[in-house]
C-alpha cells in the first residue's frame, strides 16, 4: 500500500481546519501478538514460506516518523499518541478464539485452517504462553500509536 497517497488523499476530503485520526500498530518488536501468531502460523502451516519483510504497517515508523509522514502529506498539524495494552485472562482456549476474530485478516487466515490445524495453532499458542507464564492469570502486551492531523 501507498502510505503517503492515502494520508494525502484523507488530507484532502477534509475541510479546512478537520481532523482524522490514524491509529497503527507500534513497529515491531513492540507486541507480543505478531510474534505470537507467527510463531503459532508457523507450526500450523510449516510449508507456509516466511514473510519476507515487515508488515506494510510498520513502515509508518516511530511516533517522531508517523508525526512527520502526517505533515508532509498535507496536515498542518499533527500529534502522535503512544499506547500501551496488556491483555489479562485466565483462559487460554478463549485467548485463543478471540485471535480469529480481531481483524479482517485474521477472520479470513482462521476461516480457511481444518480443523486439525486450527488445533496446531490453538495448541501452540497455549504451550507458548504455558511456557513462560506457567498456569496463568496470563498477560499480553502490544503497543499502538495513535495520530491526529488537522488540516
Amino acid at each position: 500500500p501507498d502510505m503517503d497517497k492515502g494520508l494525502r488523499e484523507l488530507a484532502r476530503v477534509l475541510v479546512p481546519g478537520g481532523r482524522a485520526v490514524i491509529s497503527t500498530w507500534a513497529p515491531p518488536p513492540r507486541g507480543e501478538m505478531g510474534r505470537i501468531m507467527g510463531e503459532a502460523m508457523a507450526k500450523t502451516l510449516p510449508n507456509l514460506p516466511p514473510p519476507s519483510g515487515s508488515p506494510a504497517w510498520a513502515a509508518l515508523g516511530d511516533a517522531d516518523g508517523f508525526r512527520a509522514r502526517v505533515l508532509r502529506n498535507g496536515f498542518s498539524r499533527a500529534h502522535v499518541v503512544e499506547l500501551r495494552h496488556v491483555w489479562v485472562f485466565d483462559d487460554l482456549n478463549a485467548f485463543v478464539d478471540l485471535m480469529g476474530r480481531c481483524a479482517p485478516p485474521a477472520v479470513a487466515l482462521f476461516s480457511s485452517l481444518t480443523p486439525d490445524q486450527r488445533a496446531t495453532f490453538r495448541n501452540a499458542v497455549v504451550d507458548d504462553f504455558r511456557s513462560r507464564q506457567g498456569d496463568g492469570p496470563y498477560a499480553l502486551t502490544h503497543e499502538a500509536m495513535i495520530a491526529v492531523g488537522t488540516r
